[in-house]
């Protein structure tokens, strides 16, 4: 994706298997109906051709219609953040939260790291 900057298993990092993703959150009380209506026009605009072609040219896989619904997402989210909890405490990158599972920031400089403990909870 960028020019004369090597991948990570080019830069001698082997195994890593990783992607970013895209979802839509609304609050806890929000009524099935709303939630169902909003993920079906989501999965709609997935599957025109204009944002199919977008996304590929950002280097993105648009996502399988079923990994679009509300319910892979309640049990995806939860494995991936498992999957990272030792990776992440043992970067030492800080995540400061505003609440609610807000991320204000995250630190990365090693002048800055927490200990491994604070990293996550």
């Amino acid at each position: 994706m960028l020019p004369n900057v090597p991948s990570v298993a080019e830069s001698g990092v082997s195994g890593l298997d990783t992607d970013g993703w895209t979802a839509l959150f609304l609050p806890k009380a929000t009524p099935a109906t709303i939630i169902q209506r909003l993920a079906q026009a989501a999965s709609y605009a997935l599957d025109t051709p204009t944002l199919h072609q977008r996304w590929f040219d950002m280097g993105l896989r648009t996502p399988e219609p079923n990994e679009r619904t509300p319910e892979y997402l309640t049990t995806w989210i939860p494995v991936e953040i498992e999957r990272w909890r030792v990776p992440i405490k043992g970067s030492g990158v800080l995540i400061e939260w505003i609440g609610s599972g807000v991320c204000k920031s995250l630190t990365v400089s090693p002048q800055l790291l927490a200990p491994a403990d604070e990293v996550i909870e």
